[in-house]
């Protein structure tokens, strides 16, 4: 199945894009001729599940183009040096890190889809204090799988 992953690892897709790209693949799977309406013998829901729990593994479109999104999100975290860091550092998050940074006024769309992913990002991160200097201990959370625990 071929995704537009690059364009969804810079961009949010609107739902409704998203929805039509569902809607195609699962038209391809269960459709046998171009007008005719196909039988649908498992739900999109029982599709997109793992293989693990007897779904067919196919990809949730949203969840995938977030997962991207992610990626990109964490790249800001990690690669702090590089040039799309430091330039969104200076225009969107000068006073703080990109897991806490807000969308800010007149965001360009490229940063509005990776804010998008921020939250997701949060749920997984967890803070490693090393020496301190880094951390804030009134916003980073301190309590595995607790999200939204803060001191």
């Amino acid at each position: 199945m071929a995704l537009p992953t690059y364009t969804m690892s810079c961009f949010l897709l609107p739902k409704t894009v998203c929805r039509k790209i569902a809607a195609i693949m699962s038209d391809f799977w269960w459709k046998n001729k171009e007008e005719s309406r196909g039988m649908h013998c498992k739900s999109w829901d029982q599709l997109t599940k793992p293989k693990e729990l007897d779904g067919v593994g196919f990809k949730d479109i949203e969840a995938f183009n977030l997962g991207l999104l992610g990626k990109q999100l964490w790249r800001l975290v990690t690669k702090k040096t590089s040039l799309l860091a430091q330039i969104y550092k200076s225009r969107y998050y000068s006073k703080s890190d990109p897991l806490n940074a807000e969308l800010g006024s007149n965001p360009s769309y490229a940063w509005k889809s990776i804010h998008a992913a921020q939250k997701l990002i949060k749920q997984g991160a967890r803070v490693i204090i090393g020496n301190g200097i880094n951390t804030n201990i009134w916003l980073d959370q301190w309590i595995k799988f607790k999200p939204g625990r803060k001191v």
